[in-house]
């Protein structure tokens, strides 16, 4: 057991140390840069900025080390790469670990950790009790005819059915309130989206309608879909649970939980559109597939995805509405499309799905199809092609503009610069139109060409100011000069946290600092601007941020005001300040986890000053 007040046993965490793999943990985060060095692996570290690889994940110590100063350029574990690189608390590090190899956390006090845990308890059990009465339901001859009619009509066996859980609920307006509410009363079935209320009355959510069970990543049931049974009916063909305390759709993909391991296993993963086409595709052996819950793919469902892969595969109708939504999901996807990540599109012939081609295709043809879907290089050529043609210069116009407002919003990197190049030669336009294109359309963007310009040397990245006023200097900046107040200056992009799955980490602090900068801006004080922002960050992160990398952030917020020169002589300081305020934070939360009073509130940081008033 673990000690009063404490929310992890040290055996436990033993326990989950020897059952994760760190190299598989870290790995799938960094969507497969992990190279092969002897008897480790190696790649640039994903917390600072560096061109000579220095950090080592080894596999024999289950330790990773970052050589170029990051945590303490010591060993540490698992979790504590979770905590920093997921930027989350510690207890919910052991919880994603945990989920990734199938343990429950022991959490002796739950409700200290979450406050609605008591009553998120009480909805997974009803939701649960839900599952095995729709599952009921499909066995009762009662009940089951057309929904077994429905499930032969689309070829699923009942093996499959069994798999994923699918049930029915009954033509009845009120049979799952009935059946539940005595052991788990209608407040909690409402709280779990299993009865409705309207008009003071209330009512089954689900009726007539086949029911497919949606679970979280550790497998426990926390919402349904439901498909018309009566496809006469002006109901809608597909619902979904309402969103709830343990369901929030945008985050969840139908069969994760499943398909997590599998898509780590084979080094991919299908985003098909609904629940059948997954369960089509598990029955002919490809289990390595999810699907968005009947909205438009999101960005916190594509997070998801690239914990496991960095190889996605989004799989369309060929129709109109299915390419008009592969283009919307492209443009969701391009910020969080770093190196290394190879996002390719599959569409199915119009009126076709998966288990209709499956069957008349055989599975090895099928899967001959999987394995040419195109590259997203490949797809915006051809869907701008296809929309705009490519043989007048008013077409040649078009492409280009589209496709600079496509490249722009890709993270800078290789992959963003191969992009540029392709999408140049298959338009016949040299790449600086494109970065011309691109750069009038953002003018705040840092845009390199990925090869010198025909007759000229290779230009610096140009970056343009909205405000066309210049960054100011150390000599001609008068705010330069101890003592004066200095305005003006545009922030100088960067990243905070680099990982993959993320936009570019220096806009985001641009805009959760706006009022700190803006403060700094009027009053010049940079010691009070950067005891506020460090503290914002550690609080909103719970210490999971990178010291170093914040303090960089910090000295190149600070250099667009006072000077390339004062700047730099700030720069330790900012460093130092920011390393004590982010140990004595994590001090003290590692306290607070392991039951110590605290007398002080988190996030002061050191208690001495930074000697930089201005």
């Amino acid at each position: 057991m673990a000690k009063k007040g404490k929310l992890v046993s040290d055996a436990f965490i033993s326990e989950l140390l020897d059952r994760v793999d760190i190299v598989k943990v870290i790995d799938s985060r960094l969507g497969g840069k992990l190279k092969k060095d002897g008897a480790n692996y190696k790649c640039q570290c994903p917390f600072h900025d560096e061109d000579t690889p220095s950090f080592v994940v080894s596999d024999k110590k289950q330790i990773f080390t970052c050589f170029g100063g990051c945590f303490g350029g010591k060993g540490s574990n698992a979790i504590n790469f979770v905590k920093a690189f997921d930027q989350v608390s510690f207890p919910e590090a052991i919880k994603r670990l945990c989920e990734e190899v199938g343990m429950e956390p022991p959490f002796d006090n739950e409700e200290n950790l979450d406050p609605k845990a008591e009553r998120k308890q009480k909805i997974f059990a009803a939701l649960s009790d839900a599952k095995d009465l729709y599952q009921g339901f499909l066995r009762d001859p009662k009940y089951r005819d057309r929904a077994v009619e429905y499930l032969k009509t689309r070829g699923f066996t009942g093996e499959v059915a069994k798999e994923f859980g699918i049930g029915v609920a009954p033509n009845e307006w009120a049979i799952t309130m009935k059946r539940l509410s005595q052991k788990h009363g209608t407040d909690v079935l409402k709280d779990a989206g299993l009865v409705s209320e309207k008009n003071g009355r209330k009512h089954d959510m689900f009726h007539d309608r086949i029911i497919f069970p949606i679970n979280d990543q550790r497998g426990r049931v926390i919402g349904f879909g439901g498909r018309r049974l009566n496809d006469e009916s002006s109901a809608p063909k597909y619902i979904n649970s309402p969103e709830t305390l343990v369901f929030r759709k945008s985050n969840e993909l139908y069969n994760f939980d499943k398909a997590q391991n599998a898509a780590r296993r084979a080094g991919k993963l299908y985003i098909v559109e609904g629940y059948t086409d997954v369960i089509a595709h598990a029955q002919f052996g490809i289990h390595n597939t999810v699907a968005p819950l009947g909205t438009a793919f999101t960005d916190g469902q594509l997070s998801k995805v690239l914990t496991v892969t960095s190889d996605p595969v989004m799989c369309f109708d060929g129709d109109r509405a299915g390419r008009q939504a592969a283009w919307k999901a492209m443009m969701m996807s391009l910020p969080h499309l770093n190196d290394g990540i190879r996002m390719q599109f599959l569409f199915f012939p119009e009126g076709q799905d998966p288990d209709t081609l499956l069957r008349a295709e055989g599975v090895d043809a099928y899967q001959a199809r999987l394995e040419d879907a195109m590259p997203l290089s490949r797809f915006v050529i051809t869907e701008l092609t296809n929309r705009y043609g490519n043989d007048t210069p008013e077409a040649k116009a078009s492409i280009a503009s589209e496709a600079a407002n496509v490249i722009s919003k890709m993270p800078h990197g290789i992959y963003r610069e191969v992009m540029l190049k392709a999408t140049a030669q298959a338009i016949d336009l040299p790449e600086q139109r494109l970065v011309d294109a691109m750069l009038k359309q953002h003018p705040q963007a840092t845009v390199t060409p990925s090869h010198p310009t025909k007759g000229r040397p290779n230009p610096e990245p140009v970056q343009q100011n909205a405000s066309k006023t210049p960054a100011p200097t150390a000599s001609a900046n008068p705010a330069s000069k101890p003592g004066s107040h200095f305005t003006g200056g545009g922030l100088i992009p960067g990243m905070l946290t680099p990982k993959v799955g993320s936009a570019p980490r220096f806009q985001q602090f641009q805009a959760r600092h706006e009022k700190e900068i803006n403060t700094l801006r009027s009053t010049g004080d940079v010691e009070g601007f950067t005891r506020k922002a460090v503290k914002a960050e550690l609080t909103a992160s719970r210490g999971a941020v990178n010291a170093r990398y914040l303090a960089d952030n910090l000295t190149k917020t600070i250099e667009s005001f006072v000077g390339q020169d004062s700047a730099k002589d700030m720069a330790p300081k900012i460093r130092n300040y920011t390393l004590a305020a982010t140990q004595e934070f994590n001090k003290r939360l590692a306290e607070q986890e392991n039951g110590v009073k605290q007398t002080m509130k988190p996030g002061n940081g050191p208690s001495q000053g930074m000697g930089m008033s201005r």
